[in-house]
């Protein structure tokens, strides 16, 4: 028997009397609008930059016309800024002080995953409950966690990210462009116009120099703070290829103890490239694919020297150098020999800016039991208001 129209409707009804009622009845709890996804949460400072800004000022340098953040408790009073790009000093009139990201906190998404490593989360400060903090995920539950020449050690052993993971987590270094040429050419065979350095002709290397003649783990949001400045190890190379028949290019990485990784191209037409020495290990990625990668046992003896050899007609657009964290102990005396092993219900955090944020590596348990999680961050805004609670350092 057909069921009458009448009854589908109260149903139908029925059902959203139901979801209404449920949908008030969450609004109207106290611990969902603090704690779940529906109040926005403002970052307070700066540990967890370039990924996410506490309040700041953008500052441009008048050398090489690079934008860049500036904590705004950070902004140099009796002395000039340092470009993090060209390394120029100068003095400029920042911009007003914008308020710090803001962003909702999914806390329903910890009920239905586990974190996972590299993940961001929320959560209660370990030393002050009544505050929020946010940090990445370093180590899991169970896991030892050590810090070696700037990688992360789990178990004993270098943690090596996926090219998605090196991608989502690289720090920017340096975008070619024709206020600041980095890369240095052998000869005429190569000219820059267009944004893009141009070749034809015989074999003919163009040599990345960087600014001060190395990449640091700096970032210009730390102009005033009292850090360790340590030289990045990792650094990855990222250009938009166009090769004609006959072309080639060869990338190449020399170390400081005489060996040389490299690795060549011949695809004609336009393609993305991605050559990275993250993690101790050489990766070389076409067009989102990883197409050749060799692991080593040893971190880098120094920062690689890296340039490009091309034969024929070449065009490298967009080339940009970008570093991985460099990740290390601060301070050092309150660090274990033996580093820390996590128990079951424990991770290990870190924020992005690891030169100056306060985490494991120096609150004394070092570790952050994962009941004091919140949440996990999701709809991050640049535009803040005064009334959102904090998520301080």
């Amino acid at each position: 028997m057909t069921e009458p129209p009448r009854t589908k409707t109260r149903a139908l009804y029925g059902w959203l009397r139901t979801i209404v009622v449920v949908a008030i009845a969450l609004l109207a709890s106290e611990t969902f609008l603090v704690l779940g996804v529906v109040k926005p949460l403002r970052i307070e400072g700066s540990s967890m930059a370039p990924t996410l800004l506490g309040p700041h000022v953008e500052v441009v340098c008048p050398h090489c016309e690079h934008r860049f953040a500036v904590a705004a408790d950070q902004v140099p009073r009796f002395r000039p800024y340092v470009c993090p790009d060209c390394r120029q000093k100068f003095n400029a009139t920042p911009t007003e002080v914008t308020l710090g990201e803001r962003m909702w906190v999914n806390r329903a998404q910890l009920a239905i995953s586990d974190v996972e490593r590299w993940d961001v989360v929320v959560f209660r400060c370990p030393d002050r409950v009544e505050s929020l903090c946010i940090k990445r995920v370093l180590g899991l539950p169970g896991e030892h966690v050590d810090f070696s020449s700037g990688d992360l050690l789990i178990d004993g052993n270098v943690h090596r990210k996926s090219l998605d993971e090196q991608m989502r987590l690289r720090q920017s270094v340096h975008c070619e462009r024709q206020k600041l040429l980095a890369w240095k050419a052998d000869d005429e065979r190569w000219q820059f116009a267009g944004n893009a350095w141009r070749h034809s002709g015989d074999e003919s290397r163009l040599v990345y120099q960087p600014a001060g003649g190395t990449v640091t783990d700096d970032l210009g949001v730390n102009q005033t703070a009292s850090r360790p400045i340590y030289a990045a190890l990792d650094l990855m190379v990222t250009t938009k290829a166009k090769l004609a028949p006959r072309a080639s290019v060869r990338l190449i990485a020399e170390l400081a103890n005489g060996r040389v990784i490299e690795q060549s191209i011949d695809r004609v037409g336009e393609s993305q490239i991605v050559w990275s020495l993250f993690d101790r290990q050489a990766l070389l990625a076409v067009d989102g694919q990883v197409v050749w990668l060799e692991e080593l046992p040893t971190a880098w003896p120094d920062q690689p020297r890296l340039s490009v050899v091309a034969t024929g007609d070449v065009q490298l657009g967009e080339l940009s150098v970008w570093r991985d964290a460099y990740y290390h102990t601060r301070p050092v005396d309150r660090w274990p020999a033996a580093g820390v092993t996590l128990a079951a219900d424990e991770l290990f955090v870190v924020g992005d800016n690891v030169a100056i944020s306060e985490d494991s590596r120096t609150w004394p348990s070092h570790a952050l039991p994962k009941e004091l999680l919140i949440g996990v961050p999701m709809g991050i805004s640049r535009e803040s208001r005064l009334d959102s609670p904090a998520a301080s350092e």
